[in-house]
């Protein structure tokens, strides 16, 4: 099932407690910020309501030279994709094959 989740008008509080409950069940998470980029909205801020910690950052997708790069936030948020847009994806627990994926088509740390 798909479910589209408004982050609300400010901060990471400002999620219902049914979009909470829908991002806890949910097997992948996808936070879009590009959009509306004011306001108190952080990866970080929403990683502690998560509770996720290895994020898959994707820049140019589509074109010749696409980026995907998978790492932990503190090494993620020092990598450069360049210009915007960027899609960050947060995902839920993975299976083994996803995890090998994530090492090899994106560079993630061996031991996700």
């Amino acid at each position: 099932m798909l479910t589209f989740i408004g982050l609300g008008l400010y901060d990471e509080k400002d999620i219902t407690l049914k979009g909470l409950e829908a991002i806890k069940d949910a097997d992948v998470v996808y936070a879009e910020f590009y959009t509306s980029p004011l306001g108190a909205k952080t990866i970080e801020k929403m990683e502690e309501v998560l509770k996720k910690s290895v994020i898959i950052g994707i820049a140019r997708a589509g074109s010749d030279k696409p980026i995907v790069k998978a790492d932990y936030l503190d090494a993620l948020k020092s990598y450069e994709f360049g210009e915007i847009p960027h899609v960050l994806v947060v995902p839920g627990e993975l299976h083994f094959l996803e995890k090998e994926a994530l090492v090899k088509i994106a560079q993630a740390p061996e031991a996700i």
